[in-house]
């Protein structure tokens, strides 16, 4: 006789007894909870005493790793955060497609009549460009400018496509409205080491200004102010203080040959970069320490952070454009090396532009002693 065996009978199942890696205490049903980068499983009264859910991606944190960023009163994960915005206006957070890139805040904020230019120093915000940053006392070391622009008529729609159309360019800029403009604004550059300077497509931006109606010379209310962080000047005060004073005393010796390259007028310069007017080498020396005198110099000495060499004309032109930043550049590296017994040599100051730059300031009839034996 066979073994009769019965195939359908099986043993009872033996429940599984959980536990919650949070409290230790049994669980009836537990909930996978991050925490950190781990994942672990909780009951449901600690995931309501210690944990939130993601709206976005519908997971459970643990607060106490702080993996989350707050926003508008709903915690958010981290990873989840990349798609929100915080908007300085009104100061609250957006998710990414309510907020507008141009002009750097919520859509809500930037209205139909919005065009990209802020008002005046509206924001006091600077990121500082460049891989190769070098630093005394954690202070950058570079330049930042002020490029002016004017047109003949206030047009909004062609302000808001020229301030798009620049950002597709380069976007590490702001854009402000000045008083002295008429119906332009200002093309601001964020602090940038030399090196990271040189690569904005400078062509592209003015291209786009004069393709838009803009004038920058012959709107003669534009200028082109550079602004050299004071470390470009020495590595402590006392150098730079020195090295400013020689750069002053350059201007005041060949302001005319100056004032050519600048393409201002007398009048123009009195009116926005003037001259210090003193030739006396110790009361020039106290001037690279005194940052008191006012803005409206040729070389302002009252910014805390930068020296700002106010003199220029703006420009559209780019041989203009560039010829008048080597030169510029270049007195400011001089500052440092030139003697004071031979401040008042020109070429020791002018050598070592390029050879477009020489060009332009023999164009401008300028330093005409000294620009044929500096080619």
């Amino acid at each position: 006789m066979e073994n009769f065996i019965d195939t359908t009978y099986t043993e009872p199942a033996t429940e599984e007894i959980l536990f919650c890696d949070c409290c230790g205490e049994r669980a009836l049903s537990r909930t996978t909870v991050y925490d950190g980068n781990e994942t672990e499983n909780y009951c449901q009264e600690c995931v309501d005493e210690h944990c939130f859910r993601c709206p976005d991606c519908d997971e459970y944190y643990r607060t106490k790793h702080e993996n989350y960023i707050y926003y508008d009163g709903v915690c958010i994960c981290y990873s989840c955060s990349d798609n929100y915005r915080y908007c300085q206006s009104c100061e609250r957070s957006v998710y990414y497609e309510d907020y507008n890139s141009y002009r750097d805040r919520c859509c809500s904020c930037a209205d139909d009549n919005d065009t990209g230019v802020e008002d005046y120093h509206e924001s006091d915000y600077w990121e500082y460009i460049g891989d190769e940053k070098k630093y005394w006392r954690n202070k950058w070391r570079g330049l930042g400018i002020e490029l002016e622009i004017d047109r003949s008529n206030k047009d909004s729609d062609v302000e808001r496509d020229t301030v798009r159309a620049i950002r597709d360019i380069y976007d590490n800029l702001k854009f402000e409205y000045d008083g002295s403009l008429d119906n332009g604004f200002e093309i601001i550059t964020h602090p940038h080491t030399l090196d990271a300077f040189a690569k904005i497509d400078w062509d592209g931006i003015l291209r786009v200004c004069k393709e838009n109606g803009y004038l920058s010379h012959d709107a003669e209310t534009c200028g082109l102010h550079i602004h050299f962080s004071r470390t470009m000047f020495g590595s402590n005060e006392k150098r730079q203080a020195n090295a400013i004073s020689k750069l002053i005393s350059f201007f005041e010796a060949y302001w005319d040959d100056v004032l050519r390259i600048s393409r201002r007028s007398q009048s123009q310069a009195d009116q926005y970069a003037t001259r210090y007017g003193i030739t006396d080498i110790g009361r020039i020396k106290a001037l690279g320490k005194d940052k008191d005198k006012g803005r409206y110099f040729a070389i302002n000495n009252s910014n805390r952070e930068t020296v700002e060499i106010r003199l220029m004309r703006g420009t559209l032109n780019c041989e203009t454009f560039y010829a008048c930043l080597d030169f510029c550049i270049n007195l400011v590296k001089k500052s440092r090396v030139v003697l004071w017994k031979e401040v008042s040599d020109a070429s020791k100051w002018l050598c070592g532009l390029e050879p477009a730059t020489m060009r332009y300031i023999k164009s401008r009839n300028a330093f005409t002693e000294v620009t044929a034996q500096c080619v």
